[in-house]
């Protein structure tokens, strides 16, 4: 197998306010791969060809409400993945923090809310167990000493 890549990173950080920053980024990724002619393997260009997101991209938000609370929203769209027929997918997650003490912060999470679950990965060859990124919530509460 032989192939060529290119592709382009971007990433914008902007403070809107004091209390108020977005983050973005996308990635392009094109994988152009063929198979060697004196090769008996049939599979990798299929298998690896499909296997990366053309296209991602990505949108973070940090909020400081007020002294101790802060708001964080962070939203990620990846493109299908041909060759593990995964289609795309948007995810959102969003946390909300309140530092308590110096040392002591509670944290309420949710994460994957816009749908009950979505496929990342699947192994075409099924050598790996596929499996469903449902959507959580959770409270973690953390003592520093």
């Amino acid at each position: 197998m032989y192939g060529t890549t290119h592709g382009v990173e971007a990433s914008v950080n902007w403070e809107i306010t004091r209390r108020w920053t977005l983050n973005s980024g996308y990635s392009f990724l094109n994988t152009n791969l063929h198979a060697d002619p004196a090769s008996l393997d049939t599979m990798s260009v299929t298998g690896t060809q499909g296997s990366t997101p053309d296209n991602q991209a990505e949108l973070r938000s940090h909020v400081e409400l007020s002294r101790g609370l802060s708001w964080d929203a962070n939203a990620y769209f990846v493109e299908r993945l041909a060759a593990q027929l995964i289609p795309s997918y948007t995810r959102l997650d969003m946390q909300v923090t309140w530092r308590l003490a110096e040392r002591i912060e509670l944290n309420l999470v949710g994460q994957n809310l816009l749908k009950d679950d979505h496929a990342e990965f699947r192994d075409i060859l099924q050598s790996v167990n596929s499996s469903l990124v449902k959507r959580s919530t959770y409270a973690r509460l953390t003592w520093q000493f």
